[in-house]
């Protein structure tokens, strides 16, 4: 597909979708579409950008931002796909990583309401226990701390959370998923 073409086609729909954010205040979500036969089979890392220009809810209000990885090799009744969700949420809540606190952190300072916040989320819908989130540095870890959490309230649905320790509105983000070791010791 024509690069020019492309940016159009996704400015066209990210168009529509902010026409349809305000006059409907349901569900809404992000994502990716691909021509029939333009998907990318083999990938080790996504890179994209982000950037909240302004804040203006007074209520809580979720972009839902998710990817969803899978072995297309894989048959049988193991192979199930796994949900990454980088969300765009109108609150933070400030607390420490202490290896993965529960929900509602324990140690948790106050909440940012009215203030724009990325949460980056593994849910295991596949029940698997297979989630894990693991900071790459320390500045990593200081802004994005972990927190296992629950899936609106429905027993044994789980999730690793982060959330951003600070108001994003007016950063410019970059968001990189890579495939990495799943060795505990690295």
């Amino acid at each position: 597909m024509n690069p020019q073409f492309r940016s159009l086609k996704i400015g066209v729909v990210l168009a529509f979708w902010l026409c349809a954010a305000a006059a409907y205040s349901g569900t809404i979500g992000v994502g990716p579409a691909f021509d029939p036969g333009g998907e990318i089979s083999d990938a080790v890392k996504l890179r994209y950008h982000a950037r909240v220009n302004k804040m203006t809810a007074d209520t809580l209000k979720i972009i839902f931002q998710t990817r969803r990885l899978y072995n297309p090799n894989c048959t049988g009744p193991n192979c199930q796909t796994y949900l990454l969700e980088s969300n765009l949420y109108t609150y933070w809540v400030q607390y420490n990583d202490t290896g993965c606190v529960p929900w509602p952190p324990t140690n948790a300072g106050p909440s940012r309401f009215g203030q724009a916040a990325l949460w980056l989320s593994i849910p295991d819908y596949n029940q698997k226990g297979m989630v894990g989130s693991r900071p790459v540095d320390t500045a990593s870890g200081l802004m994005f701390p972990r927190v296992m959490s629950g899936i609106d309230n429905i027993t044994a649905l789980t999730k690793i959370e982060t959330m951003s320790q600070m108001d994003i509105a007016g950063q410019d983000m970059t968001i990189e998923y890579a495939r990495g070791s799943t060795d505990p010791a690295r």
